[in-house]
């Protein structure tokens, strides 16, 4: 009989889903699946209450990233394996959030409690990040870290020579919310460019960043230019705070970068450090003087950037690419309903 999985989530316009959920899809037929999923986004208590009541229809529900009412959450873990998959710090305030936190935010007294619940009712918790893993174990044995996975490009770029009289593209690609983390770094790329440096910083994202000082090309996001943009770039680029929320991100920056054949710079901070394989892939940079060093290299010095991508694009494959992601999933699962002696679904 096929596995019969349902997903809880998120908003389906949400990058989170995309990546831990969306992209999946078309493939959990040859795992021997039958999978349904269920946006929980505009329920009202009642409706998923209802929800809850026929998950015994299912052998496992992954919950992702939804701090469900305890009542609810036993409902759940009654009738069926229940999976948690996150790859945010919910336990942490969010870097970017100023003001006080509402009940749903996280890092709030509210979702923490709740947070904690989940984790500690959960049969089997899938964190996103070795940050995540490390505070979900706490309250939970039966935890393991799933990447967040990426596709590589159906068509490979294929690395050419450098022309020497165009600007060496420097890119990052993120949502709104996260440009403030390119502050960081304002101070280096504004060196570099008095240096006179040949490079461009280029910015995709949803909106226009007008309060960043360098000199910067953007660009609007969608799915084409997104794809245009990571082939187009020549070293992509993911600055970090060194904070409980920055630590719990998932590097999903550089698995884009490196899917594309692109050598990387991150700050040293949580899963950035699993990513990058510090002098072969790209580099870790600790302060503005190791930025500002990893940036020269890589600007002046076209034949490292592509041994670094090539050596980038062999470690995201082996680890995050999709295939590689969703085979860990299954045998995750797999292992979870051995061990738990749990019978197949038959009805409510």
């Amino acid at each position: 009989m096929p596995l019969k999985i349902l997903f809880l989530t998120i908003a389906k316009n949400q990058a989170s889903y995309k990546y831990r959920v969306e992209q999946f899809f078309p493939f959990w037929k040859d795992f021997n699946t039958e999978t349904v999923v269920i946006s929980l986004v505009g329920l009202g208590f009642f409706s998923k209450l209802r929800l809850a009541l026929r998950t015994g229809k299912y052998d496992v529900v992954i919950l992702q990233k939804k701090t469900l009412h305890p009542i609810l959450i036993r409902i759940i873990k009654k009738r069926s394996l229940l999976v948690f998959d996150f790859d945010d710090a919910l336990y942490a305030k969010p870097y970017f959030h100023t003001g006080k936190l509402k009940p749903k935010h996280p890092g709030s007294a509210h979702t923490l409690s709740r947070l904690n619940f989940i984790l500690s009712q959960a049969d089997l918790v899938f964190a996103g990040s070795k940050a995540l893993y490390d505070y979900s174990v706490r309250l939970n044995p039966n935890c393991c870290i799933i990447p967040t996975a990426y596709s590589a490009p159906l068509k490979t770029q294929n690395p050419e020579p450098a022309d020497p009289s165009k600007p060496v593209q420097v890119g990052w690609i993120g949502g709104t919310k996260n440009l403030v983390y390119l502050s960081i770094i304002e101070g280096v790329l504004l060196q570099l460019q008095a240096e006179g440096l040949n490079f461009e910083l280029v910015i995709i994202s949803g909106e226009y960043p007008s309060y960043l000082l360098p000199k910067f090309r953007f660009i609007q996001w969608d799915p084409v230019a997104e794809d245009e943009f990571l082939r187009s770039i020549d070293v992509g680029i993911m600055p970090l705070a060194d904070d409980e929320w920055s630590k719990g991100k998932c590097a999903f920056k550089l698995l884009q970068y490196m899917a594309y054949s692109k050598p990387v710079i991150a700050s040293d901070v949580g899963e950035n450090t699993s990513a990058v394989i510090q002098g072969q892939s790209g580099y870790l940079a600790n302060s503005p003087e190791e930025w500002g060093n990893a940036l020269r290299n890589l600007i002046t010095n076209p034949d490292l950037r592509i041994k670094m991508g090539k050596a980038g694009f062999e470690h995201f494959s082996k680890l995050y690419s999709r295939p590689v992601v969703q085979q860990k999933i299954m045998t995750e699962l797999e292992n979870k309903l051995n061990r738990s002696q749990l019978k197949p679904a038959s009805g409510e």
